[in-house]
């Protein structure tokens, strides 16, 4: 029974760092209630029986979608996107948009028509150079993007330096540090 806590502890902390193993978890949680019904003979068609396995169960389950959820709403990664106005979108360990804000209220109208609260990254940048570049919004000639807290990955922006390849935008792309063109 030791053991068996020292395992529940042990996967309490490996879920706070990282929400992909919680698949992996799960699964060995089945297993080993499943071994610990076998092993003490509990394997009974009477519910009493099995009620602490399926508690814990519940447990696991509640606490994967508070660790999920909490991940998910959390942004990790701020992208300042600066063609005429500034706009300011919050990125989740996903890659997916959970805040995107601006002081002013003409870009505001530009947010609500673009939508790209829960996109991903790329459809979120590509959504905003389109747009901005239909509506002539892009006077200075160029847009700088400006990452800070986690770098995007490379190759995560294919479809926005397809577009801007095409359409012969200047986008100067700070990646935490890292400047360089997008094309």
């Amino acid at each position: 029974m030791i053991a068996f806590i020292g395992l529940l502890l042990g996967v309490f902390l490996g879920l706070l760092f990282d929400i992909n193993i919680i698949t992996i978890i799960f699964i060995l949680f089945i297993v080993i209630c499943v071994n610990f019904m076998i092993i003490e003979g509990i394997i009974k068609k009477k519910f009493k029986n099995i009620k602490f396995y399926i508690v814990i169960l519940i447990l696991f389950t509640i606490c994967g979608l508070s660790i999920g959820t909490y991940k998910y709403f959390k942004g990790v990664t701020t992208i300042i996107f600066e063609a005429d106005e500034q706009i300011t979108l919050e990125v989740n360990v996903f890659n997916r948009v959970v805040r995107s804000k601006s002081n002013v209220s003409n870009v505001r109208s530009i947010l609500e028509k673009v939508e790209v609260q829960d996109r991903d990254v790329d459809t979120a940048i590509y959504k905003l150079i389109k747009y901005c570049n239909e509506e002539e919004q892009i006077s200075k000639g160029q847009v700088l993007i400006t990452v800070t807290g986690n770098a995007i990955k490379h190759g995560v922006l294919s479809d926005t330096s397809q577009y801007i390849s095409e359409e012969g935008i200047n986008v100067k792309f700070n990646n935490a540090g890292y400047e360089s063109n997008l094309k």
